[in-house]
C-alpha cells in the first residue's frame, strides 16, 4: 500500500478521551515522545501487554513472561508459548495527544522466542528475555520511530554495572488510562528515579525474604522518592537507565507478584545478558508469507501449531455455516444500516443500505450458482425471490433481524463480476427495493458509502491500515421452516500489503490485485474452512469508523487455514454505483423476471433512482454533513486535513474504540 496518511484525526481521540480515567502507576515524571523513540508496545489481543525495545526494525526485545501462556503461572522449559498472531508492536508516540498514545505504526508478529533459560517460581524470575520478530520492517522516522543498537552498546551495558559508582539512575515505566469498563486502553511514558543497589545489598535484602537473587543475571535499584508498588501491579518490562540516562542496563521483572513489597527492591533482568541470548536467535531470511496466516510460535528449541478447529452446520442446500467461527457480539444499533439479504427463506448475505431503497452486497450474493465459476453474460437470481430486512429487536437474546423487510424489484451485479479457481473480482450486487425503508436512528439507517468513497480510498492505501475489525454473522439455522437469525460479531483482522498478499496467496495458486483487492487474517479466532458460507460482510478499519470492503470467495477460493481472507475494495464497487446514478451510455435493456441471463434482473416495476447526498440520512435528521474529500491546509496532517468525516465515521470510531 502506498503513502497517503497518518494517525487518526486527534478530534476523535479528545472525544474518546472523555470515557476515560487516567490511574497512574506511580508518582508520574512524564517523558517527551521523542525521548525513546525506540520503546514498543507490545498488544496482545489489542492490550497492551509489555514495553520492548526496538533492536532492530524488525525485532523487539521484551520480556519472556510477555510471551508465556500462563502471564501469572509457573515458568519452566520448554516454555509453553502463546499464540504468535495475537501479538502486534506499536512504536512512535504522537505528539498532539496527553496523554501520549502510539502514533499507529505497527506490525505483527512473524515468530516470538524467549530465553531457553527462562524460569518463575515462587521464589524467582531468571532469565526473562523475549523476543519478537515482525511480519514487516518498522519505518524509521524522525522523532517517532528509531532502533537502539544494544550490540553495540553491549561493553558500555557491562561496564556500567560493574561501576559501584552508577548508583543515580531513573526507570522508565509506564502509566496506564483506563476505558469506563476498566481496560487498559492508552500509555504514557513515565520516568521514576531510583537508587542502584550494589550485588551484596541485593542479595541480602531479597534472599531475607527467601527469595533468589543472582548479581550475574540481575541487578536490582530502590525507588529515590516515590513510595514502592503494590503486589499485583502491572510490570510492563520498563528498562532501567544509569549514568544520567545514557546507558539502559537492566529490564524490569518480578514487579507484579515476586519481587514486590515495601522491604523489597525492585529487580531488574541484566540487559548485557539479553543481548548475548537475542544475538544468537536466527534471523529468518525472509519474511515467511504463511505467518502471521499460519499461527506458529517458535522458541529456540522446539514449535508448536495454534488449534484451528471449526464445528458446521448445514443450514441450506447452497451454503454451510461455520458455528465455530465465533467473534464478539456487538451491539446492531451501531450497524443499523446493515441488512439481510433472503432468497427462499434462507439467509443468504448480508448488505449495507446506502439509500433507503437501495442495497450494496456481493455479487455472489445475487447470482444463481454461487459456488460454481462466475462470468458474463451473468444468470441472477430472481428478484421476486428476494427479500432485504432491516433494524433489530433489542428485546430478544440474542439480538435478532425484526419483521422490517422490502420486496426486491431489480438486481444488479458488477458487469465485470468474475470468479474461477485463482480469483474472485469485482464481487458486488446491488439490490432495488419495492419501497424505501422508513429510516429510524439506531434501528434502520442509511449510509451513504458514495460520500465516504474519498476516505475509504485513502485508508486502504495508507501504510498504517493493518488492524481492522470484520463484521460477520454468529449463527444462521433453518428450522421449522422458519428463518432463525443470530446476532452480528465482530472479528479482529490484521490487513497485509500488496507484497505480502500476492505472496502468500501465490503460494496457494491464487491471484491478488490490489487495485480491486485487500487480503487480511483474523488475529484471534479460528479460520474458517473451505465450504462455508460467505456472506458478502464488511471489513472496517480506523478503530471502525471506515468501512472499506466486502469479503469475497471464503467459501471457495480463498479458504483454508493458511490462506489469507479476501475482500474486494469497496471503492470499486461505489464507482460503479457512481456509473449507475450517473450513466455515460444508453442504459441497457432490462431482463425479465424470468430471464435471467443478464447483470440486471427486475420483476417489471423500479423503483427511481436516488442520488445520495453526502450525508447519513435518519428521518429526522435535517443536519447535512459534507462528507466529500477537502484540500489539505499548507503544513497540515493528510490524514487529519485530506477529508471532512462524517459525524456518523465520528460515532462508530468512538463506539468500536470503547468495545474493542
Amino acid at each position: 500500500m502506498k503513502q497517503v496518511g497518518g494517525a487518526a484525526a486527534p478530534l476523535v481521540f479528545l472525544a474518546l478521551a472523555s470515557f476515560c480515567v487516567l490511574r497512574r502507576a506511580e508518582a508520574p515524571n512524564p517523558t517527551t515522545p521523542d525521548e525513546f523513540t525506540y520503546v514498543g508496545i507490545l498488544l496482545y489481543n489489542g492490550e497492551p501487554e509489555c514495553l520492548g525495545t526496538l533492536v532492530s526494525v524488525h525485532r523487539l526485545l521484551t520480556a519472556c513472561r510477555c510471551l508465556v501462556k500462563d502471564r501469572n503461572g509457573p515458568i519452566s522449559s520448554p516454555q509453553n508459548l502463546d499464540d504468535v498472531h495475537m501479538f502486534f508492536v506499536f512504536a512512535g508516540f504522537a505528539n498532539r495527544t496527553d496523554p501520549k498514545r502510539p502514533q499507529g505504526q505497527y506490525r505483527g508478529a512473524e515468530s516470538i522466542f524467549v530465553h531457553p533459560k527462562c524460569v518463575r517460581n515462587n521464589a524467582s524470575m531468571m532469565y526473562d528475555y523475549g523476543l519478537v520478530h515482525t511480519v514487516a520492517p518498522f519505518i524509521m522516522a524522525k522523532n517517532a520511530v528509531s532502533v537502539r543498537d544494544l550490540t553495540s552498546e553491549k561493553s558500555a551495558i557491562t561496564g556500567t554495572i560493574d561501576d559501584a559508582g552508577a548508583k543515580e539512575c531513573f526507570a522508565l515505566d509506564a502509566a496506564i488510562v483506563f476505558n469506563d469498563k476498566g481496560r487498559v486502553k492508552l500509555f504514557e511514558l513515565v520516568k521514576v528515579d531510583v537508587t542502584r543497589q550494589d550485588k551484596e545489598s541485593c542479595s541480602k535484602s531479597i534472599t531475607e525474604k527467601k527469595l533468589e537473587f543472582d548479581g550475574n543475571a540481575q541487578v536490582c535499584a530502590k525507588r529515590a522518592t516515590d513510595p514502592p508498588v503494590e503486589c499485583g501491579k502491572k510490570d510492563f518490562a520498563g528498562l532501567l537507565f544509569c549514568k544520567s540516562g545514557t546507558v539502559p542496563i537492566g529490564m524490569l521483572t518480578g514487579r507484579d507478584k515476586i519481587y514486590c513489597g515495601a522491604a523489597l527492591p525492585e529487580v531488574y533482568s541484566r540487559l548485557d545478558v539479553g543481548v548475548e541470548w537475542y544475538n544468537g536467535v536466527p534471523t529468518p531470511s525472509t519474511p515467511k508469507p504463511t505467518l502471521p496466516t499460519k499461527p506458529l510460535h517458535t522458541t529456540k528449541n522446539r514449535t508448536v501449531t495454534a488449534r484451528t478447529d471449526n464445528t458446521l452446520l448445514a443450514f441450506s442446500s447452497r451454503f454451510y455455516y461455520a458455528e465455530g467461527a465465533t467473534g464478539t457480539p456487538v451491539n446492531p444499533e451501531d450497524f443499523a444500516y446493515y441488512a439481510s439479504v433472503i432468497i427462499d427463506d434462507a439467509l443468504v448475505c448480508g448488505g449495507s443500505l446506502y439509500a433507503p431503497d437501495r442495497l450494496l452486497t456481493g455479487c455472489h450474493c445475487l447470482v444463481q450458482e454461487p459456488t460454481k465459476p462466475i462470468a458474463p453474460p451473468h444468470h441472477l437470481q430472481d428478484a421476486a425471490k428476494i427479500v432485504v430486512y432491516a433494524g433489530f429487536d433489542n428485546k430478544s437474546d440474542p439480538l435478532v433481524p425484526s419483521k422490517e423487510k422490502r420486496g426486491a424489484t431489480k438486481t444488479h451485479v458488477h458487469p465485470k463480476c468474475r470468479s474461477d479457481d485463482k480469483t474472485f473480482v469485482y464481487d458486488f450486487g446491488m439490490i432495488e427495493l419495492a419501497s424505501p425503508f422508513k429510516l429510524k436512528k439506531g434501528f434502520i439507517e442509511a449510509r451513504n458509502l458514495v460520500a465516504e468513497k474519498g476516505t475509504i480510498t485513502q485508508t486502504i492505501d495508507d501504510p498504517e491500515t493493518h488492524e481492522c475489525i470484520g463484521l460477520d454473522f454468529e449463527l444462521v439455522a433453518k428450522e421449522a421452516g422458519k428463518i432463525n437469525f443470530g446476532g452480528l460479531s465482530k472479528l479482529y483482522m490484521g490487513v497485509f500489503d500488496e507484497q505480502f498478499c500476492k505472496k502468500a496467496l501465490g503460494e496457494h495458486k491464487k491471484d491478488f490485485d490490489a487495485a480491486l483487492q485487500i487480503c487480511g487474517k483474523r488475529k484471534r479466532d479460528p479460520e474458517v474452512k473451505c465450504g462455508n458460507v460467505d456472506t458478502a460482510v464488511p471489513l472496517f478499519c480506523r478503530e471502525g469508523a471506515v468501512m472499506i470492503g466486502f469479503l469475497t470467495g471464503r467459501h471457495g477460493v480463498y479458504c483454508g487455514a493458511e490462506v489469507p481472507e479476501v475482500y474486494s475494495r469497496l471503492d470499486v464497487g461505489l464507482s460503479w454505483i457512481e456509473e449507475m446514478n450517473h450513466p455515460t451510455d444508453s442504459p441497457g435493456p432490462v431482463t425479465s423476471p424470468t430471464d435471467s441471463s443478464g447483470t440486471e434482473t427486475g420483476t417489471g416495476s423500479s423503483a427511481p433512482k436516488t442520488s445520495p447526498t453526502s450525508r447519513t440520512v435518519t428521518d429526522g435528521d435535517d443536519t447535512i454533513i459534507p462528507t466529500t474529500p477537502g484540500p489539505s491546509p499548507a503544513g497540515s496532517s493528510p490524514a487529519i486535513c485530506s477529508s471532512i468525516i462524517t459525524i456518523r465515521a465520528i460515532g462508530m470510531y468512538l463506539i468500536q474504540y470503547i468495545l474493542t
